[in-house]
């Protein structure tokens, strides 16, 4: 009988391989072992790759969909993976730095020479923006979510707190089953971490107030 065989991860060049002319197929699993196919035996060959963590319920795709208004990243700007914290950054700021204070907020400088810093107007919503963090880092259609859209996640969503991988956070769940898990970032006051594993926080593209903007940066879930 011609059977068919499930593939964990499969390189374009397997499909390339097989041809009218090849002998059959070898699978080269993790462990080390090899499973050796015969090209008569085949039917046909299936790739996929795990999107779920099952038994965590939590997705492992960069873009989700919970079921609501906008899909939401799987995990932070500066992460490759959910439980990750990623980078932190000031409101209307693109790069990490190591002092998070007035002094090197980058939007609040003495343009006019005269001794006073004033703040500088970047907008009031910076969502797909040169300011915004997640457009610059990840570019395409991605951009940082606005207060509307995170009260949409706050509200139709179901928060659970939890530890996923040795890591504190909610588990987000939409009103369609499917699952984000959003790490306790805690956030950064000058040069010091805050509620790092404790406190879940986060910012949108909405204007943050001035303390916020210019003392704190916070790890940022973005769509």
């Amino acid at each position: 009988m011609r059977r068919g065989i499930l593939l964990v991860v499969v390189c374009l060049s397997i499909f390339s391989a097989i041809s009218a002319t090849a002998q059959g197929v070898i699978v080269h699993k993790s462990d080390g072992t090899k499973i050796a196919v015969m090209s008569s035996e085949l039917d046909s060959i299936t790739a996929y790759a795990k999107w779920i963590d099952h038994e965590a319920g939590i997705s492992l795709k960069q873009e989700v969909d919970l079921g609501l208004s906008v899909k939401w990243a799987g995990w932070n700007v500066g992460a490759s993976s959910p439980e990750e914290y990623g980078g932190y950054y000031a409101w209307g700021e693109t790069e990490e730095k190591s002092d998070y204070s007035e002094d090197t907020y980058k939007y609040l400088c003495d343009e006019d020479g005269d001794g006073v810093k004033e703040y500088v107007n970047i907008g009031n919503n910076i969502s797909g923006t040169e300011y915004d963090v997640a457009r610059q880092k990840w570019g395409g259609s991605w951009r940082m979510p606005t207060k509307e859209e995170f009260n949409e996640l706050l509200s139709k969503c179901t928060w659970t707190w939890m530890t996923y991988k040795g890591i504190n956070g909610y588990k987000v769940t939409g009103p369609n089953g499917d699952s984000i898990f959003l790490p306790a970032v805690g956030s950064f006051v000058y040069t010091t971490g805050a509620g790092i594993g404790e406190t879940a926080v986060f910012i949108g593209a909405g204007r943050c107030t001035r303390a916020t903007a210019t003392t704190h940066a916070h790890g940022t879930t973005l769509l």
